[in-house]
């Protein structure tokens, strides 16, 4: 909301190249299908491109997937292990 007052919007603050780190992120982590839906919503909202199917795809086939935690990951380790272990900014170091 204090954005919103200072007249600063998302359009004005989010890029392509944002959103990609988005799309790469998520992949590294092997995350939730919402970030999928929410993601293109967020987009639009900032007058950007929408993330495609091949967009997600291509990604995918190149980002190893870093962490394992549930519930996608095969070990079943607790989600608050990544955040223990430097969370989202570790992974986006690697």
């Amino acid at each position: 909301m204090a954005l919103e007052e200072r007249g600063i919007h998302m359009r004005d603050i989010l890029t392509e190249a944002s959103i990609r780190n988005a799309l790469v992120t998520h992949a590294a982590f092997g995350g939730s299908t919402n970030l999928i839906l929410h993601l293109a919503a967020v987009a639009h909202a900032a007058g950007l491109r929408r993330p495609s199917r091949d967009d997600w795809a291509a990604v995918n086939a190149r980002v190893l997937r870093l962490v394992d935690v549930l519930p996608n990951g095969p070990h079943n380790y607790p989600t608050v292990q990544v955040f223990l272990a430097g969370g989202v900014p570790e992974v986006m170091l690697h």
